[in-house]
């Protein structure tokens, strides 16, 4: 990652893969690398707790629901990434963040299913914090 951080963001990094490798280490998980973790903190304005329980809570919402690894050039998560219904727009809110946008209109549930739109959803927020 290009980004310099403070020493203050520096300290919030190593604090936090500390907990969190901890607990990869005790669930015979790799190790998160301080890129990622560096995106959790960003997603949370480096507030170390808040980051933690967004890290706990994507990694249970993708083995809840089955999203182990996406495969964008696959079917029929290629076609619902072309789709047009999901959009990152490439300004952000006044405080930094990431603008992602759905077009329901776009969405037919008929030809879609909840799990294909969950990992274009997963898919085009990780490419969003990179």
């Amino acid at each position: 990652m290009a980004a310099t951080l403070s020493a203050d963001e520096e300290q919030a990094t190593r604090q936090f893969l500390e907990e969190i490798n901890k607990w990869t280490s005790q669930h015979g998980v790799s190790p998160l690398s301080r890129e990622l973790a560096v995106k959790f903190l960003m997603a949370r304005k480096f507030d170390v707790l808040r980051a933690i329980e967004l890290f706990h809570s994507y990694r249970e919402t993708r083995l809840k629901e089955g999203i182990d690894r996406l495969q964008p050039q696959e079917e029929p998560l290629r076609s619902e990434l072309l789709s047009g219904k999901f959009t990152v727009l490439s300004v952000r809110d006044p405080s930094g963040a990431s603008i992602a946008l759905y077009t329901a209109k776009l969405h037919h549930p008929n030809k879609t299913g909840n799990h294909v739109v969950l990992q274009a959803l997963f898919y085009l927020l990780d490419r969003a914090v990179e």
